[in-house]
């Protein structure tokens, strides 16, 4: 039977810290492609533990843009410390980097944005 991971992992809270974690890391990037880009949510989705250990990575939906409404895939690569957290039912809130604007990659265009846990 698969291992569903919910609370400690992505959960609504995760998610929340997340959306504030990305839309001041977008105040910091200068691309006039950005410009007064925001996120409005991450989608808090029931993944698979093996799938996240794996894999190492979770892929889901974050709403952003100048009205912080517009849907883009979201792609997020799970470091060390994520997937040890991963492994002890911790919470990953503590993963999300201070500077998370030094490890995201954003295409307003192609509508996707990665970044990476630690």
């Amino acid at each position: 039977m698969e291992v569903i991971a919910t609370y400690k992992h992505f959960d609504q809270s995760f998610c929340d810290k997340l959306e504030y974690a990305l839309t001041k890391a977008l105040r910091k990037i200068n691309d006039p492609d950005l410009k007064d880009f925001w996120c409005d949510g991450v989608l808090p989705d029931q993944i698979s533990i093996q799938k996240l250990l794996i894999e190492k990575v979770i892929e889901t939906t974050a709403w952003i843009g100048q009205d912080g409404q517009t849907k883009f895939d979201m792609t997020i690569f799970l470091g060390v410390l994520a997937l040890e957290r991963i492994t002890r039912n911790e919470c990953l809130e503590d993963c999300i980097p201070l500077n998370l604007e030094d490890v995201l990659n954003i295409s307003a265009d192609e509508k996707w944005v990665e970044m990476h846990l630690d």
